[in-house]
């Protein structure tokens, strides 16, 4: 399978006045549809792939924000009709091409979530890595001065 396009559809996010309390924030990913298209440039049949990204900020029972990001990966491959066929009976796909299509689809909506959680002034959707000071025995072994 090969990706040939990634396009963001729409984009929302808000936020309540104030946070407060604990935050458990939930990520969720999901396949919405699978239609086939021809691709003119190459004149080649494409799957084209709908998601839908989510990330709800919750403080108790009360969601407190929330990003919304919906899209579509286009996708070349010998499996295509394979997979259209799949869709249309059971709406679903089979595992190894849904985590494909998801995580394809994931990192592109975690860069821009994490952006926009940012602008609107909560934490981001994943933890990012931290900088922290060397500890006395770090400092003696690392090989670069």
């Amino acid at each position: 399978m090969e990706v040939v396009g990634h396009f963001i559809k729409s984009i929302s996010c808000e936020r309540e006045e104030t946070l407060g309390g604990e935050l458990n924030i939930n990520n969720k990913i999901s396949v919405t549809d699978v239609e086939e298209e021809e691709l003119k440039a190459i004149g080649k049949k494409i799957l084209k792939i709908s998601y839908e990204f989510e990330s709800k900020y919750v403080s108790g029972k009360k969601k407190v924000a929330e990003i919304k990001i919906t899209g579509y990966i286009l996708v070349l491959g010998k499996n295509t009709s394979k997979i259209l066929r799949k869709w249309k009976k059971e709406k679903k796909l089979e595992e190894n091409y849904n985590t494909f299509f998801l995580n394809v689809a994931m990192r592109r909506c975690l860069v821009r979530a994490i952006s926009l959680a940012d602008e609107i002034g909560i934490p981001s959707p994943i933890p990012l890595p931290q900088i922290m000071p060397l500890s006395k025995e770090e400092e003696e072994t690392k090989y670069i001065r």
